[in-house]
């Protein structure tokens, strides 16, 4: 939203949006058709939260901040139904959006039931996404999605969670043609692409609130916390980027270490085998340059001082390096 003014926005922009919904005199009005063209159905009755906040129990958990929280009383569900409307407009949070989604349906079933409620009190939850980027690369209007089992889809697996991701520029498969006027209308807000009657009351409805004095300086207050949020998400990306930056140093560093160690450990054990080898080829140079008749002269001389063979034996293995199977040859 930077650089924009309040007359400049569009039903996407979160400002305007929350502006239009929150409406004392247009809110109920607005949500009601936006829902209803949305679902392909009408709605009983319901109430409005904007920027409904799910603040975290502990420190390091993450809250949210919903844009509208609808509430639908409705007899033949014994919970109601939920509705969370979420313009959204940040193409870099667009690979984040499934796992957003169901942190959003997690927080608004967790509030809903008391410790004795049955969990089949449990709300009906909608979370829908209406975005000018396509979520999924498929080219839709309407991406509409429920859990189910994989190895047999035609198991009819109802919890109550749906989302829906509406892409202001998809192709209409699915949906209505008025919600493909809608959804270009909340891209392009103005006269020209309120092509319908309902489109034109919904262009009032924004001219009114852009004229309202209260929500002019609510713009300004808005455009101060954003600048605020901007300031912190800065903040946070320069720590959460020097967090990262010391990992990456932290593994590389591993990495070198155990290169260099690996290469002076290769170093230092060619050295010591190179060393063993000469010893064992000083030894074998040795037992193979005694001749037969030295050792066996040897032999007569040890046994003329009084030793027994396995003295001689252990003499010749350990002074003249003479296999120990050789040696025994030559004393017998």
């Amino acid at each position: 939203m930077k650089g924009k003014q309040l007359k400049d926005l569009n039903l996407l922009d979160d400002f305007l949006f929350n502006a239009v919904i929150s409406d004392a005199e247009y809110g109920e009005k607005f949500a009601r058709y936006l829902l209803e063209t949305i679902l392909g159905k009408h709605l009983k009755k319901i109430t409005i939260q904007t920027q409904k906040i799910y603040y975290p129990r502990f420190p390091e958990e993450h809250g949210i901040r919903m844009d509208a929280y609808i509430e639908e009383e409705n007899a033949e569900l014994s919970g109601g139904v939920i509705y969370d409307i979420e313009p959204d407009q940040r193409v870099a949070g667009k690979t984040s959006l499934p796992q957003r989604a169901r942190y959003y349906h997690v927080l608004n079933g967790s509030k809903l039931l008391k410790s004795n409620d049955d969990y089949k009190e449990l709300h009906q939850t909608y979370v829908i996404f209406i975005t000018p980027y396509d979520p999924f690369g498929k080219g839709l209007m309407l991406y509409t999605v429920r859990n189910g089992c994989i190895e047999e889809p035609s198991i009819t697996y109802d919890d109550g969670a749906v989302t829906l991701f509406l892409y202001t520029k998809g192709k209409r498969v699915t949906g209505s043609a008025e919600l493909e006027k809608l959804l270009n209308y909340m891209e392009h807000t103005n006269l020209q692409n309120a092509v319908d009657n309902n489109l034109k009351e919904i262009q009032k409805m924004v001219d009114a609130v852009k004229e309202n004095r209260e929500a002019k300086r609510a713009d300004m207050k808005f455009h101060e916390l954003i600048n605020w949020e901007r300031e912190e998400a800065r903040e946070e990306g320069h720590r959460e980027g020097l967090e990262a930056g010391l990992k990456e140093g932290r593994e590389k560093g591993l990495s070198e270490g155990r290169a260099e160690g690996r290469a002076e450990g290769r170093a230092e054990g060619r050295a010591e085998g190179r060393a063993e080898g000469r010893a064992e080829g000083h030894a074998e140079g040795h037992a193979e340059g005694l001749s037969e008749g030295k050792i066996i002269g040897m032999i007569e001389i040890m046994r003329d001082d009084g030793k027994n063979d396995e003295e001689i034996l252990t003499r010749l293995v350990n002074k003249y390096g003479i296999v120990r199977e050789k040696a025994e040859v030559y004393i017998r």
